[in-house]
């Protein structure tokens, strides 16, 4: 699962107020100026199972299909200057609007995404998730293994959980929304990274970390640079104007391994 984490020096302020949602009929609103639709309250991270149970229109014990509709959540804020919007997770087809003006598509729940923006003054933010029903009857293709335990074969051509279309495991509740937090970030002075680079391998007992980070300067920024893991630094070097290289060797290292080959070792995967 991928996220992205701050780094010194970065503001992260959360868009996590004032946020509402509004349900329409699948595709009959391509663009925020077509919304006809009653807004509720909603929470941001959250979804939109939750935001109609906190209104009285849904029900844990009864849950209604959610996927057969599409779900705009909206939001408005201030803010000056170059920025970016990180959204740490969105399920599923999920579009994004600032201002009238779609800036991202995404069909993986699992993916983070960060997008450059320009704010002055009064901005509105607005998040589409598309119906997956519609985009689930399109889908056809001869399957080398057929998943007899979802309710969907044709899920497996998109990246979202499987929580709520495995009839007998789980109730059948559809995870739609912003799950993961939504973020304006205001970058650290004087640098920015623009692309990183990581690779874990093992070597003997131990464990090595290499990084390669490319990365924009501006004034007289602090050009050092260290590489800190599990315990374990190293010094990064330039390996030209705008690349920072470097590895990190972690002794010992606890690895993990699948059942049938060792004692796995615990993550926090969330």
């Amino acid at each position: 699962m991928a996220r992205i984490h701050s780094i010194p020096g970065q503001r992260v302020v959360p868009l996590d107020e004032g946020w509402e949602l509004a349900s329409t009929p699948a595709g009959a609103s391509p663009t925020p100026a077509d919304i006809e639709g009653r807004w509720l309250p909603a929470r941001v991270p959250g979804t939109v199972a939750l935001a109609l149970e906190e209104a009285g229109e849904w029900t844990l014990e009864a849950p209604t299909p959610l996927h057969d509709r599409d779900h705009w959540f909206r939001t408005r804020f201030r803010a000056e200057g170059p920025q970016a919007l990180r959204f740490q997770g969105l399920a599923t087809l999920a579009e994004a609007w600032l201002d009238g003006e779609k800036v991202l598509s995404s069909d993986n729940m699992f993916l983070a995404h960060e997008v450059p923006a320009t704010f002055a003054g009064e901005h509105e933010l607005l998040l589409c998730f598309r119906a997956l029903e519609p985009a689930l009857q399109g889908r056809r293709g001869r399957a080398r293994w057929r998943p007899r335990m979802i309710e969907s074969p044709a899920l497996r051509f998109f990246r979202t959980t499987l929580l709520g279309h495995l009839p007998g495991w789980s109730p059948p509740v559809h995870a739609v929304g912003p799950w993961r937090p939504i973020e304006r970030v205001e970058e650290a002075p004087g640098l920015k990274v623009t692309r990183a680079d990581l690779q874990a391998r093992l070597d003997g007992s131990d464990g090595v970390l290499s990084v390669c980070l490319d990365v924009e300067l501006a004034g007289a920024a602090d050009r050092t640079a260290t590489l800190h893991v599990a315990g374990a630094g190293a010094a990064l070097e330039w390996t030209d104007a705008n690349t920072l290289c470097g590895a990190a060797r972690v002794p010992d290292v606890e690895c993990w391994w699948p059942h049938t080959h060792g004692e796995p070792a615990l993550h926090d995967v969330r």
